[in-house]
């Protein structure tokens, strides 16, 4: 419950929203030993917590009901990008920058995912 209650973003969070904006209802013991059943129509303040991060603060999540998709083509691309040892740092945040000017045209046709730097 973990994904979906601390945001719960992958590589579809581009098309479908994050996990949490796609939690449905949750079955929740509460912090006085209460099962409560919280969706949009009751128990709506704690519906409303759970999807706002740090889910299991408010009590014990012991299921979630969550919106379906069919699962996407996906393909996957692992693009690597080595600075030299005679790259300077101005030159390599240069071409940082200069791939981050691509991200916007990507995710609009299509692309989603993931990137780390180090």
């Amino acid at each position: 419950m973990g994904w979906a209650t601390g945001g719960g973003h992958g590589l579809a969070t581009g098309t479908y929203g994050m996990g949490a904006d796609n939690i449905i209802e949750a079955e929740i013991v509460t912090p006085a030993g209460d099962l409560v059943t919280a969706n949009a129509c009751q128990h709506e303040d704690l519906f409303w917590a759970i999807r706002g991060g740090g889910g299991g603060t408010y009590g014990v999540i012991v299921s979630v009901t969550v919106k379906a998709y069919p699962m996407p083509l996906v393909t996957m691309v692992n693009l690597s990008l080595t600075a030299k040892n005679t790259t300077s740092e101005h030159e390599w945040y240069r071409l940082v920058a200069k791939s981050h000017s691509y991200l916007a045209e990507l995710q609009v046709n299509g692309a989603h995912g993931y990137y780390t730097m180090s």
